[in-house]
């Protein structure tokens, strides 16, 4: 049998593999040894960097614990006793350096007349105040350290004026200025830079802005949202907005969860919290991103080129992950904006071998609807009403009343069972549920639509160290996803409504996941894994225009996968990453083989080049609805492929890019191609000639993006451009060759940044091309066949070809102010508030228009379109306290 044999390959290859460079275990002989000594094992035998000064560590002994133990802990006991504090960056960067020698600036009697240091620390590059800098004069000993703002007073004695100040912290070059230059002038700003670690660290340590990072030569982008800082348009770092900045990412209607990347489609992204598959990834019909940013610790994106321990999609993967360990104290933060509350945490036992960090959100709609969630739902709503009616401004007679919330919640557990053993626990859920009442007194018709979703996923991983450079992770995970959705439109008198539809769409996976890591002495890494996934999916499609059930299926499979991947030392000038995944697709009885590969260049310390392609396959994918009944709020629906109506998704990719770095400047350029098979169409609607069948296409995508940044002190500016064409081709149309919905030729995106202080500030203008739509000149009229229930005819308009005519172009400007400290009340360890302003000049960008029949009684039938627009001017507050 075939998933025999996978499953003999994989005990095979286990026995020779595993291991990561994460969570990287260290164990060395338990002997007293000289620290230079141990410094150069660790550089040697784990890959990792050490910066000091050499005569912070010149005859200093010391004696590593016995057993392994994780970096974090290893270097605490190690250094215990030495004088030394650590810092480590970026997972492989370790700083050590002294702290500051505090001694009293009270002055003695009979001393020198008293002189007054005074001054304020920040970056270098972000311009932040650094918090804990140490300030102390050479000869004197005599120092102290800055305050929160990163301002500093030292009295000292008058025979100073000949000694030099020192201003060092941990991971900076120190500075050194003389006293009698620094006494002479008002207080002043002192700026540090950080310690050279060669090109590739730089380029890792910032992209766009500070928490938006670029690692592995290129491979993926990395944002840390406590530390993205202020961006246009957000009150705090949303995650599905955030992902947006970045270049070939884009969302065609202006929502979270319409992300797509390089041409891709929403449901081609992988997205994953904690290694858990999400299919709910914004709230509010996509409007409202469905992750708490303050819980979240770290986003990974790959933009197409990912390795073979990814699969299931075709276009990206979006990682997510939580703080891996809550630090000893109690951390809570409590908040609200002018769309929802939150509280988060993190807890630790005394021991630290247990720790819990939870997050909880509510939308405040119960208690009041603001502004900035009335624009929301005026976005929302635009495809309940047929008309360009402007919800802002009701014509008489049509009334509206609806109500709406949302809840999620997300929880993680770590528990140290031994030196060895990890045992991790997750779990999140989230929920909407939305209802309307729509009354037309002129058409004496009332309309109704609710909806309502749950989403919820847990999971339980045990991780065990065999050796410092091996380890395995046995992961267990189960994902729920369900929503319903109906809409009736009922004139009074009639037993059967004028038009109704209904829709539901269910996901139940479960998955068993094995995974290797093994890491070798030249830092050469290499994964082998084995997942068995089981899906059970099912959709329910029904409108009045349909007389069939086609749109009405179901689906249940399991998935056998196997994979290898291979990457050399990602510090070497050229290296290359290579992968297989080898997939086993019981719907179908076939076996799928998806080779990866990847290769960077860099010819010089600031240029790199890189090449990546590969083959993806995905089983599960949302069905392209061309068209529906006309009332109606826009939902996907998932389908799992494999069958001959739904196919099973492939896609080739090749991306060519480079990355040039020097001094405050950074071009990133990148080009790519797709072409992806078994797009499947559901028509269900006026679609002329097509009925209500499936439809078999596929798509050819080429584009490029151009990134330019540059940095001056505390402002830092960028500008992205991307070139792109995403054509569909679906031979069974009678318009076989047409540009996707999602495609906008041209976007563009200039941001700018600003620090004064503790105050953020920024403004981004976004332009686009607009997206295309199918226009109509002419329309027919339908009889309805025999003895069937509802109108006695239907009239549909003519589309001669689709996607044929382009929408105006959208463009926009959104800024943000953010202010944050530490204020000496409620022992608050910090204060943000913040406020942003969404499409300040309040343009009206269209992002979707559709022709319709305007057959309104007493007047003749007639073409119209109806326009959906995205949000105006829309403001937005935040209050957030952290203890």
């Amino acid at each position: 049998m075939p998933n025999n044999g996978l499953i003999f390959l994989l005990l095979l290859l286990l026995g020779a593999t595993a291991g990561t460079a994460q969570d990287l275990r260290i164990a060395v002989p338990a002997q007293a040894m000289p620290l230079e000594n141990l410094i150069h094992t660790l550089e040697a035998k784990y890959g990792l960097l050490f910066s000091y000064k050499q005569e912070d560590i010149v005859a200093l002994q010391v004696v590593p614990p016995r057993g392994a133990r994780k970096l974090p802990a290893f270097l605490t006991t190690t250094l215990k006793g030495s004088g030394l504090v650590f810092e480590i960056v970026q997972e492989k960067y370790v700083l050590l350096s002294k702290p500051a020698v505090r001694r009293s600036t009270v002055p003695v009697p009979g001393q020198a007349e008293e002189i007054t240091l005074c001054g304020q620390v920040r970056d270098l590059l972000t311009q932040a105040p650094l918090l804990g800098a140490n300030i102390y004069l050479q000869q004197a000993r005599q120092g102290t350290v800055t305050e929160s703002d990163g301002s500093f007073t030292l009295r000292v004695n008058g025979n100073a004026k000949t000694d030099t100040l020192i201003i060092s912290y941990v991971g900076y070059q120190e500075q050194r200025l003389a006293v009698r230059q620094l006494w002479q002038r008002p207080c002043s700003t002192i700026l540090l830079d950080y310690y050279s670690f060669g090109e590739d660290f730089l380029i890792v340590k910032e992209y766009l802005t500070d928490g938006i990072l670029s690692g592995d030569n290129g491979a993926y982008t990395q944002l840390q949202p406590a530390k993205t800082g202020t961006l246009p348009g957000q009150v705090a770092p949303d995650i599905l907005h955030t992902i947006q900045f970045l270049p070939g990412v884009s969302s065609a209607d202006g929502t979270p969860s319409g992300i797509s990347v390089q041409g891709g489609t929403p449901d081609q992204n992988l997205v994953l919290w904690e290694g858990i598959p999400v299919y709910h990834t914004a709230h509010y019909f996509g409007m409202l991103s469905a992750f708490n940013p303050f819980f979240i610790d770290k986003v990974t994106v790959f933009a197409g080129g990912f390795g073979a321990e990814y699969g299931g999609r075709i276009s990206s993967v979006i990682q997510l992950e939580s703080v891996a360990d809550a630090s000893p104290s109690t951390q809570i933060g409590i908040g609200t904006n002018l769309i929802d509350g939150f509280l988060d945490g993190q807890l630790a036992s005394r021991d630290q071998r247990l720790s819990a960090i939870f997050s909880l959100r509510h939308s405040t709609t119960g208690l009041w609807r603001s502004p900035t969630f009335k624009n929301i739902t005026r976005r929302v709503q635009q495809g309940i009403l047929v008309q360009n009616i402007d919800l802002n401004r009701l014509p008489p007679g049509i009334h509206i009343s609806d109500d709406f919330n949302f809840f999620d919640t997300n929880l993680k557990l770590t528990y140290q069972l031994s030196k060895q053993d990890e045992l991790t626990a997750a779990g999140y859920y989230a929920a909407n549920d939305f209802s309307d009442n729509i009354l037309d007194d002129k058409r004496m018709q009332t309309q109704a639509d609710t909806f309502a979703l749950a989403n919820s996923g847990i999971k339980v991983a045990w991780r065990h160290q065999w050796q410092p450079r091996l380890s395995t992770t046995l992961e267990a995970l189960h994902t729920d996803y369900h929503y319903d959705y109906g809409y009736s439109v009922l004139t009074p008198g009639q037993v059967n409504p004028d038009k109704i539809g209904r829709k539901n769409s269910s996901i139940q996976e479960q998955q068993l996941h094995l995974q290797a890591d093994y890491l070798t002495h030249a830092n050469h890494s290499l994964k082998v894994g084995y997942q068995l996934t089981n899906y059970k999916v099912a959709f329910g499609i029904t409108t009045s225009s349909m007389d069939d059930d086609s749109g009405n299926r179901a689906f249940d499979s399991p998935l056998h996968v196997l994979y290898a991947d291979f990457q050399t030392n990602s510090e070497s000038r050229i290296g290359f990453q290579a992968g297989l995944r080898l997939s086993q697709y019981q719907l179908v009885q076939k076996q799928y083989l998806e080779p990866r590969f990847r290769l960077w260049y860099r010819p010089t310390d600031q240029l790199t080049l890189y090449l990546n392609t590969g083959k993806y396959n995905q089983y599960l994918s949302q069905l392209i609805q061309l068209k529906g009944d006309q009332a109606s709020i826009e939902t996907p629906v998932w389908g799992l492929t494999g069958s001959a109506e739904v196919p099973v998704l492939n896609a080739n990719h090749l991306q060519l890019g480079a990355v040039y770095r020097k001094n405050t400047w950074l071009l990133h350029v990148q080009a790519y191609a797709k072409k992806v098979t078994g797009l499947t169409s559901l028509s269900s609607g006026f679609d002329q000639g097509l009925s209500n069948r499936y439809h078999l296409g596929d798509a050819h995508i080429r584009g490029l993006d151009i990134l330019v940044k540059k940095r001056w002190n505390n402002y830092k500016s960028w500008l992205s451009y991307s070139f792109s064409q995403i054509d569909y081709h679906f031979p069974t149309f009678f318009d076989t060759d047409f540009a996707a919905a999602i495609d906008q030729p041209h976007a563009l995106n200039w941001a700018h940044l600003w620090t004064f202080g503790n105050l953020e500030c920024s403004l981004g203008w976004t332009i686009s091309s607009g997206r295309p739509y199918s226009a109509s000149s002419n329309f027919e009229v339908l009889p309805a066949p025999p003895n069937s229930p509802g109108p006695r005819e239907t009239v549909r308009p003519l589309v001669h070809a689709f996607n044929s005519e382009r929408l105006p172009a959208e463009h926009q400007l959104d800024a943000s102010l953010v202010y944050q400290f530490t204020p000496s009340l409620l022992h608050l360890s910090s204060l943000r508030v913040g406020l942003s302003f969404y499409n300040i000049y309040h343009h009206r960008n269209i992002y979707n228009r559709e022709i319709y029949i305007d057959n309104r009684p007493n007047r003749p039938s007639a073409l119209a379109y109806n326009d959906k627009v995205n949000m105006g001017f829309t403001p937005n507050f935040i209050l957030r306290l952290t203890w």
